[in-house]
């Protein structure tokens, strides 16, 4: 059963306010391991982990993707956080709508509507 996605992070408070304030994440615990920042983020049955020091870029096929009925208006939301809209919204010839964004340290957000 799946638990959580971990990602590298290089400002862990930068991206803790980011996926707070564009996502609706909230801080769930935060320690450290071997040297590295771990801050583990909930929203709903999602959870992420924040790693720093980030010693290696995101993988550039890598993503986390969210659900919504709203890309359009979610992803200026993210923008306004400071993401940067990469790619969308489009639809796509199955009829769900999607938008790729990168966050603060370069990870890839997919925003995916598949209601019709």
């Amino acid at each position: 059963m799946f638990h959580h996605a971990g990602i590298a992070v290089r400002d862990p408070e930068r991206s803790v306010r980011f996926y707070r304030e564009a996502l609706g994440f909230r801080e769930a615990g935060r320690w450290t391991l071997g040297g590295e920042t771990i801050v583990f983020l909930e929203r709903d049955d999602v959870r992420l982990e924040l790693v720093s020091p980030a010693d290696r870029p995101p993988s550039d096929s890598f993503h986390l993707a969210f659900a919504t009925a709203d890309v359009e208006g979610d992803a200026k939301r993210l923008v306004r956080a400071g993401a940067v809209l990469r790619e969308g919204p489009r639809a796509l010839e199955n009829g769900w709508i999607l938008a790729f964004l990168q966050g603060p340290d370069g990870e890839w957000i997919e925003l995916l509507c598949t209601e019709r």
